[in-house]
């Protein structure tokens, strides 16, 4: 019975340490710096995969302060339990967007992305430079040169009472419609899926084209900033 008693009283004490020490993990100002959308969990023979998506609460837009927040969210999350194989995830991938509205409307958009996998020694993060500079040069007083593009893209679209960000919804939910269509028609994807997606996207351009009186290379323009500036 005391040999009980003392397992016990070892057991508690550890998981008090576990979670004091996870609690010196935090950071106050970095857990305020940025918000979790959504924390998924999927396992397979062989993979536990957990996929978190966030969003930033605060204005940052540097690469240094992108890639501290990504590390920031793996650490706290890298030992995550709740596998019925694994006591931790093989397979970790972070996302982070500029906005909640942003990562909802375009998982694509990200500005920052972490992932780590079994054969990683360390996590590998990618982040979206386009973005970041552009959103840093908009704290400037100086135009860039792709600030003055932007500009006169905007220009463009007021013209035809049009907003960029709200365009590249359009063009991007057409893209998405064509893709579930050619998803029902070729189950097993492949080159005929793609075909069948590109060809329906394609006429979907054509009518914006037509309508608006704007060319493929304005429609490019607007995917290409809204990726930057859109948030």
């Amino acid at each position: 019975m005391k040999i009980k008693i003392v397992i016990l009283i070892l057991h508690i004490g550890f998981l008090l340490s576990s979670c004091n020490h996870n609690s010196q993990n935090h950071d106050a100002t970095l857990d305020s710096s940025y918000s979790t959308i959504n924390s998924e969990k999927s396992e397979i023979p062989g993979k536990a995969q957990l996929k978190i998506s966030a969003y930033l609460t605060k204005n940052l837009t540097t690469e240094k302060e992108i890639k501290k927040i990504l590390l920031y969210i793996y650490e706290l999350n890298k030992h995550e339990g709740g596998y019925e194989n694994f006591s931790e995830p093989t397979v970790i991938g972070i996302y982070l967007f500029t906005s909640k509205t942003l990562a909802q409307k375009d998982p694509s958009s990200w500005i920052g992305m972490l992932v780590k996998g079994p054969s990683d020694i360390e996590p590998r993060l990618s982040i979206n430079n386009f973005k970041t500079m552009a959103l840093t040069n908009l704290k400037d007083k100086k135009q860039s040169k792709d600030e003055i593009e932007l500009e006169k893209l905007n220009k463009l679209l007021a013209s035809k009472n049009l907003k960029l960000c709200d365009l590249n919804d359009q063009l991007n939910n057409f893209e998405l419609e064509s893709i579930h269509k050619a998803d029902r028609i070729f189950p097993n994807y492949g080159k005929k899926h793609d075909d069948y997606s590109n060809k329906l996207i394609n006429v979907e351009w054509k009518k914006i084209e037509k309508k608006y009186g704007l060319d493929e290379s304005d429609l490019n323009k607007v995917g290409t900033y809204a990726s930057a500036y859109c948030k």
